[in-house]
């Protein structure tokens, strides 16, 4: 795959984890997923709308998977979330005709998938990639206890808006998925479809994938 498309997958990634711990986060909706991949009796939504950011990561906490279509002006992706008790299990990664990424994090790899040879880059993920994407809620609510919050609406989508040093944030209040990003000064917006209903086989690499390992960078002398 071109260099290009590793790049965009990387920061889309990146994006996708910065509002999973540090914005308002989110992707998830109730089935609780179990590392085994068996899927627990779906436990009923909390109701009502939430008005604080407590509220937002409760509602988040109560997400299974969805999937997410990122518009970014110029470039439009489409990416979908496993999750369990509001932390992400795994997440895939459209890249057009490139193919696509697929992130377990409960495995600790990555792979960069090419349809047309049927082959799968496996990536060892590192320590700080892994607690990125792991990082427990209640740290993150500490850490934007000086953000202003306040209500909103984008789209017609009632939402509770996240001012904080790292950007702007709005999130549903009905499901506390973020449906809007603003980082510096750029707008990003995100509609969701399959929520609670992505089935784990999305997470898989397809039967008869060839799997190679990433080479190894020669050492310097």
């Amino acid at each position: 795959m071109r260099k290009y498309a590793w790049l965009v997958a990387v920061l889309i990634i990146a994006m996708v984890a910065v509002m999973f711990v540090a914005g308002c986060g989110g992707k998830k909706d109730s089935a609780s997923v179990v590392s085994t991949g068996r899927t627990k009796t779906p436990a009923a939504p909390s109701s009502g709308s939430a008005n604080t950011l407590a509220a937002i990561f409760e509602k988040q906490k109560g997400l299974s998977s969805y999937t997410m279509l990122m518009d970014m002006g110029e470039m439009k992706a489409k990416a979908s979330s496993k999750l369990k008790d509001g932390k992400p299990v795994a997440m895939k990664m459209d890249l057009g005709g490139q193919g696509w990424m697929l992130i377990l994090v409960d495995k600790k790899i990555q792979y960069m998938y090419n349809p047309a040879t049927k082959t799968a880059m496996s990536i060892p993920m590192s320590d700080s990639q892994i607690a990125a994407s792991t990082k427990d809620p209640v740290a993150t609510l500490k850490e934007l206890a000086d953000a202003k919050v306040s209500s909103d609406k984008v789209d017609g989508v009632d939402c509770l808006k996240v001012v904080s040093k790292d950007g702007t944030f709005w999130c549903d209040k009905a499901n506390g998925l973020p449906v809007q990003v603003e980082l510096q000064g750029r707008k990003m917006k995100f509609k969701y479809e399959q929520i609670n209903s992505v089935p784990d086989s999305e997470f898989e690499l397809p039967a008869g994938t060839k799997v190679q390992e990433m080479p190894t960078a020669p050492q310097s002398p």
